[in-house]
């Protein structure tokens, strides 16, 4: 679990430029509350982000076609407001999460970077680090 912060920056997103720039390969979990039991669920996302927030497509694995897919906004305080749509889940209503960005603290390993977003019932985490690219088992 990251236990680290990092300053936020204003104006053009530097926020965002601690979380990088193109296409990276991210891994994810979502656990949602039915009738009272937990459904989870974790796989591999590829995260784009952009000037103001993020573009996320989530699988169960690299073989399957879009489980999720986020559109974020992530605003200089490291909050995140996201909308999370679920093609091809037969839903056709998106629903809407909210959270925060959280840096790792620094080590000769590197740094991880993770996001936790929830309405209440539905827990969505995503975090890139090292061992992001290897899958999510």
């Amino acid at each position: 679990m990251p236990t680290g912060t990092a300053t936020a920056g204003q104006g053009d997103g530097p926020h965002l430029i601690a979380l990088g720039r193109g296409s990276q390969r991210w891994n994810w979990f979502l656990a949602a509350d039915y009738l009272g039991t937990w459904i989870v669920t974790k796989g591999i996302a590829d995260v784009t982000f952009t000037r103001t927030g993020m573009e996320a497509v989530l699988h169960l694995s690299s073989e399957l076609p879009p489980y999720h897919i986020i559109s974020a906004t992530i605003g200089s305080d490291r909050a995140v407001e996201a909308e999370v749509s679920s093609p091809g889940l037969g839903r056709p209503h998106p629903f809407k999460l909210a959270g925060e960005v959280y840096f790792g603290e620094e080590t000769d390993a590197g740094q991880s970077t993770s996001m936790l977003l929830t309405d209440g019932t539905t827990v969505l985490g995503l975090v890139f680090g090292r061992n992001s690219g290897k899958p999510n088992p």
